[in-house]
C-alpha cells in the first residue's frame, strides 16, 4: 500500500520542472530582445560591431550589429556630438538629443550639412545599466549636381604648429559634385624680393588636414580648391598663416681647466685647488662650477675637461643664481689666454649667471687655511722698515 501512494506523487513533480523553466524564461525575457539563436550571455556587453555611417542630406543613417561576446541587449542607444573643426555653432545647438532603438539602424536627423559628427552607439543593458560604446565619424551632405562646378569650402580656418599649418573647412551646402580638395601652399615674398611658385597637394577627403615641412616665421598663402574631375574645376577660399618656430634649446658653455675663486683665493691668500681636485671631491655640478641661467637657457660648466658639459638643466640638482659681488675671474694659476677663453665663454651667459657663484665661506676653494690680513700687514711692515 505504501509503494503504491509513492507512485501516485511522482507526476506533480514531473509537472513542476517545466513550469519552473517557463517562468526563469519570462523573467529573463527583456534580455534577451535582438539576439538571434539559442540565447544570449548574461554580462555587460561589449560594444555594437560592424557599425557604420551613410550621410544623407541632413541626415546620417548608422547600421551596426550585435555584440562579438553575445550579450544579452536591452536597447541600443545612439548620440551625436559635433566634430572636427570648424565647429558650427548652429551645428552644435541642432545636435539632436540621444536615442534608442531596438533594430539595427537609427537614422539621425536634424544636422547641418557639411559638419562633421562623431556618432557613438551603445548596446546597452538594463541589468547591468550601460554596456560598450562603439563610434565612427561622418558628414551629412545634400545630394551634389554633377553638371555644375563645386562651390567653395566655408569656414575656411589656418593652425599654425611648430614647422606646419593645421587646415579645416566644411564643403559647400550645395552646388557640384567635389572628387577631391586641392590645397596650394605659396610662400609670401616681401616687397621686392621674387615670388616662389607654389606648391600642390590633393586630398580625397576634407574636414582638417595638417600641412607638414614649412619654413617657422615664413607667411604662406594656403588655398583649398573643391575640385570636380568631370568638369576638371571648382571655386576655392583662401587663407594666410604662419608656422611657429620650435622651441629654444638649452646650451652649454664649457669652460675648461678653470672655475670662479672664492674670496680668499682671488685676494691671493691661498692656493686654490685644481680642477682635478674639485673633481675627485664630486662637485661638478656645485653651483660655482655649473651655473644655470633660465633667463637664456644657457649652462655655464666650469672644468668642463673633466666635468663634461650636459645642456639639461636637470642634469644638476643644485641651481643658483650668483651674487655679482662675489665675483671673481678664475683660477690664479691661469694664463692670460685662459683667462680670455673664461671670458669669452660665459659672454653666453646673463651678466648674473655668468659672475661668479655662491660659496658657502669666503676661503670654500682654499686647498689650505688662508693667510690672516695681520700677516700680510706684518710683512709688509718689516719691508718698509728693517733697521727697527
Amino acid at each position: 500500500m505504501a509503494r503504491h501512494c509513492r507512485q501516485r506523487a511522482a507526476p506533480p513533480l514531473k509537472l513542476a520542472l517545466p513550469l519552473l523553466l517557463l517562468l526563469l524564461a519570462a523573467a529573463a525575457a527583456q534580455e534577451v530582445k535582438l539576439v538571434s539563436g539559442p540565447g544570449c550571455a548574461d554580462l555587460p556587453p561589449s560594444p555594437p560591431t560592424e557599425l557604420k555611417a551613410t550621410p544623407g542630406d541632413g541626415s546620417v543613417t548608422l547600421t551596426f550589429g550585435r555584440p562579438s561576446n553575445g550579450a544579452c541587449v536591452s536597447e541600443y542607444q545612439a548620440r551625436a556630438a559635433v566634430t572636427v573643426l570648424p565647429v558650427d555653432a548652429a551645428a552644435t545647438r541642432s545636435a539632436p538629443p540621444r536615442q534608442s532603438t531596438q533594430q539595427f539602424s537609427l537614422t539621425i536627423a536634424n544636422l547641418t550639412n557639411g559638419q562633421q559628427y562623431k556618432f557613438f552607439v551603445k548596446a546597452y543593458a538594463a541589468r547591468y545599466r550601460g554596456g560598450g560604446e562603439a563610434q565612427v565619424v561622418a558628414a551629412p551632405a545634400a545630394a551634389c549636381d554633377p553638371a555644375a562646378l563645386p562651390l567653395a569650402p566655408t569656414a575656411l580656418r589656418a593652425t599654425p604648429g611648430v614647422a606646419n599649418v593645421t587646415l579645416c573647412w566644411a564643403p559647400a551646402a550645395s552646388g557640384g559634385c567635389v572628387d577631391e580638395w586641392r590645397v596650394a601652399i605659396q610662400a609670401v615674398q616681401q616687397s621686392g624680393q621674387r615670388s616662389s611658385p607654389a606648391e600642390y597637394r590633393r586630398y580625397n577627403k576634407g574636414g582638417c588636414v595638417t600641412i607638414a615641412s614649412l619654413a617657422p616665421g615664413q607667411l604662406y598663402t594656403f588655398s583649398v580648391q573643391a575640385y570636380s574631375a568631370a568638369l576638371k574645376g571648382g571655386a576655392y577660399a583662401s587663407v594666410q598663416a604662419t608656422p611657429l618656430a620650435p622651441p629654444k634649446q638649452w646650451r652649454c658653455v664649457p669652460v675648461p681647466g678653470l672655475y670662479p675663486l672664492c674670496e680668499a683665493a682671488a685676494a691671493g691668500r691661498c692656493a686654490p685647488l685644481t680642477c682635478q681636485q674639485q673633481f675627485a671631491k664630486g662637485q661638478c655640478g656645485a653651483p660655482f662650477m655649473r651655473i644655470v641661467d633660465p633667463a637664456t637657457l644657457t649652462i655655464v660648466q666650469y672644468c668642463s675637461d673633466l666635468c663634461g658639459c650636459s645642456a639639461d638643466p636637470a642634469a644638476t640638482a643644485t641651481r643658483a643664481m650668483p651674487d655679482a659681488a662675489a665675483t671673481a675671474t678664475a683660477a690664479g694659476s691661469a694664463t692670460p689666454v685662459a683667462r680670455r677663453a673664461l671670458c669669452a665663454a660665459s659672454a653666453g651667459a646673463s651678466s648674473q649667471a655668468s659672475a661668479a657663484a655662491v660659496w658657502a665661506s669666503p676661503s670654500g676653494c682654499c686647498a689650505a687655511p688662508p693667510r690672516s690680513f695681520a700677516d700680510d700687514d706684518t710683512t709688509e711692515g718689516d719691508d718698509a722698515d728693517p733697521g727697527l
